[in-house]
């Protein structure tokens, strides 16, 4: 048995990065990708953006608040109180 698998931590990927971390990675990425969007006034790209972190971590609020932040300045509020509702749900 290994180190890794004895301490339950899991062995590196090729390429260094776990599973796990390969995909905090895509999620960080996102929400850059739609915070940058939202500040150049890009928010169809930007509600996109925290779309997809949404999709790769449901459980968190951050995503959920910023696109509905986004679609109340669209002035698409019952699509942004869905947002903030979920947001308040976790």
């Amino acid at each position: 048995m290994s180190n890794n698998r004895r301490s339950g931590r899991r062995a590196p990927r090729p390429g260094g990065a776990t599973a796990n971390e390969s995909l905090y990675e895509r999620y960080k990425d996102a929400l850059r990708r739609g915070h940058v969007a939202a500040l150049r006034g890009r928010n169809e790209v930007a509600v996109d953006a925290y779309g997809e972190a949404a999709g790769i971590a449901p459980d968190r609020a951050l995503p959920h608040t910023s696109i509905g932040g986004i679609l109340a300045k669209m002035n698409r509020l019952d699509e942004a109180a869905q947002a903030f509702g979920r947001a308040l749900e976790l």
